[in-house]
């Protein structure tokens, strides 16, 4: 039999990844814990395995935050990557060239949009549907084009419009198909503040490009659960099956699919990985219904597939022959 290429193992492990990202609905909907203490508790179990991890990865290399990665070498995650939706950025400064004050200042900034960003999503999935939630999320790139305008001066591409227009139409179908007076409007506000959210950190993200992608998902959750700590006498109780849960959570669903996510993209070019992992928000929505019976509706799931639809033309990599991935 046949050995996988680099590039194969490569793919695999980013289906992986966007299967265990995928299964974040799932437990939200199924969890009685509240959203800030599931945010706090997943992101706290997270950082408890991708700090360690990342100073293991760094030890035959550098020092943490001035390693020799190249700009190819920093993947970022759904919800973390840039591009969501197959959105091109523009560049921004990079965290290895700011002094020590800027970097903490950035890292403080992600930490604080990341944890905005993922409130916002935990709670619209118990509000609302999953897939309105998750669908909503995607939505970044119409704050990433805006902001990019708006505060870099940088006007978008041709295809980066045609795949803003097709997530806008996609919005304007699921909001107004899904909202229903006295209904989960509030779930389907904060799924949209999620995608702004979404769009604010994917643009600093690329600040923090230089990174460790490892470090920087450690450092992000580590920030985040500081964040909410200020908030732990109103999360009430967490029965010990929640808290294996949360566990669970934090260390399979989120800081294993991180690991995998950036090893691949050591092997799969870009695009490719940013279709790959489109996985997630396809996936999700089904494990619920499997799971949790939450069927989604027809204006969720037309525009869900004007959405996702902007991401797979933005990006058309089918056709193209295998490019060779690292070795190991």
């Amino acid at each position: 039999m046949k050995a996988l290429s680099p590039l194969q193992r490569g793919r695999l492990a980013l289906l992986a990844a966007g299967i265990l990202w995928s299964l974040g609905g799932v437990f939200i909907k199924r969890l009685p814990t509240g959203p800030v203490a599931i945010t706090f508790y997943r992101s706290l179990f997270a950082a408890l395995v991708l700090l360690p991890l990342a100073g293991i990865r760094e030890l035959p290399r550098c020092s943490p935050l001035r390693c020799r990665q190249t700009r190819r070498d920093i993947p970022q995650a759904p919800g973390t990557g840039p591009g969501a939706c197959g959105i091109s950025l523009p560049s921004l400064p990079d965290f290895g060239e700011s002094r020590t004050g800027d970097k903490r200042r950035d890292l403080a900034i992600s930490a604080l949009l990341f944890a905005a960003l993922l409130v916002s999503f935990v709670t619209a999935t118990k509000l609302t549907t999953a897939a309105n939630a998750i669908i909503l999320q995607y939505t970044a790139p119409i704050y990433v084009i805006g902001l990019s305008r708006l505060l870099l001066g940088e006007p978008p591409q041709r295809a980066d419009r045609t795949a803003l227009a097709l997530c806008m139409a996609g919005v304007a179908v699921l909001f107004f198909g899904s909202f229903r007076p006295g209904g989960d409007e509030a779930g389907l506000a904060l799924a949209m503040v999620s995608g702004a959210c979404f769009g604010l950190f994917t643009l600093w993200q690329r600040r923090l490009r230089r990174v460790d992608p490892v470090l920087l998902a450690g450092l992000n959750n580590a920030g985040a659960a500081l964040v909410l700590t200020g908030a732990i006498p109103w999360m009430g109780p967490v029965d010990t099956r929640s808290l294996l849960a949360l566990v669970v959570m934090g260390t399979v669903q989120i800081a294993l699919p991180y690991v995998l996510f950036a090893w691949a993209l050591q092997r799969v070019p870009g695009p490719e990985a940013s279709l790959l992992t489109l996985i997630e928000p396809v996936l999700n929505p089904i494990w619920v219904a499997f799971f949790v019976g939450e069927k989604p509706r027809g204006a969720t799931i037309a525009g869900g597939a004007l959405i996702l639809a902007a991401r797979l033309l933005r990006y058309p990599v089918w056709g193209k022959p295998d490019q060779p991935g690292s070795p190991d």
